[in-house]
């Protein structure tokens, strides 16, 4: 099984997002990365390996990771092209079977370059706290949180949300190169807010969670959401974000494409998202592709050894 909720005996985890972990430890082929952060959620994976499944670099978070399988099939888990600070883009491979997640499969999904996405919220931060307003950074806290704080720890004190605070410790344990981040508590214990110039990490909060109604009361934050949702007109007035970038930690749409055609498969088979778009561009681009939320299974028996 691929990412299920619930593991069978042979299971592949790509990732540590709570949507990709099992309901339960389980003994699974996974990165060590994988294993060390799901056990911050209270997910044990006991690694196990099998010459049949390579793991190759996902490209979306510590430890993300593609399956090729004998050459034969290539489940990819979320991925992004996009190399970003320390995160090395996906390499795609070559293998008759493409199973590809499609978070963003709607042409409507484009994303511009993230270093040019950095350097104007990098502005945008530096501007804020020269008018005395410090800057709440929200996006998932492992992944884009890391990537955040890559991008501007040296801009002012970083404080993280304590989640956030945790997951960048793996980073910092497995050789990334972040600074060590002050947790929240930590920082209102020593008054560090009120007498620093200070950025903090937090999850995507709505602006009507106490926790951000508190900073703004109390400091007059300004609150910056970090997503490739931020391409919808909706995005930022739903969550009530001062500011929202286009920041993502997956392929967009045009990047589905080019893997698509970089593994160049007999059959594509799309899975999460805009599963359905996704499957009927690659349908007019020539490939046999199928969608999971259209088709729940789909018999491969054919491909297989051919």
């Amino acid at each position: 099984s691929f990412d299920s909720k619930k593991p069978q005996e042979k299971c592949f985890v790509s990732h540590a997002h709570l949507d990709h972990l099992p309901s339960r430890s389980c003994r699974c082929v996974c990165s060590p990365e994988t294993a060390a952060l799901a056990r911050l959620r209270g997910v044990t994976l006991l690694e196990d390996s099998t010459p049949q499944i390579k793991l190759l670099d996902a490209g979306h978070v510590l430890g993300s990771k593609a399956a090729l399988i004998e050459d034969f099939l290539l489940f990819t888990g979320d991925i992004c092209l996009r190399s970003r600070g320390f995160m090395e883009g996906f390499k795609p491979v070559k293998a008759q079977v493409l199973v590809i997640e499609s978070t963003y499969g709607s042409s409507s999904f484009q994303f511009p370059d993230a270093e040019e996405v950095a350097k104007e919220a990098r502005d945008l931060i530096e501007e804020m706290l020269s008018r005395g307003h410090p800057v709440v950074l929200m996006g998932y806290p492992l992944g884009k949180a890391q990537i955040l704080i890559h991008f501007f720890s040296s801009i002012a004190r970083v404080v993280a949300h304590s989640t956030v605070a945790k997951f960048t410790e793996v980073y910092r344990r497995f050789g990334v190169d972040l600074p060590d981040v002050l947790s929240y508590p930590k920082a209102r214990l020593a008054k560090v807010l009120e007498r620093e110039s200070w950025v903090m990490l937090t999850p995507m909060y709505s602006s009507t969670s106490p926790l951000i109604q508190a900073l703004k009361r109390r400091h007059g934050v300004k609150t910056m959401a970090f997503s490739g949702w931020a391409v919808t007109s909706s995005f930022k007035a739903k969550l009530g974000a001062d500011y929202a970038f286009p920041l993502s930690d997956h392929a967009d749409f045009h990047d589905l494409l080019k893997v698509v055609e970089a593994v160049s498969p007999e059959l594509v088979v799309t899975y999460h998202g805009q599963s359905s778009s996704l499957a009927r561009a690659l349908r007019q681009m020539g490939f046999a592709a199928e969608s999971l939320a259209e088709k729940k299974a789909i018999d491969l028996s054919l491909l297989w050894r051919r």
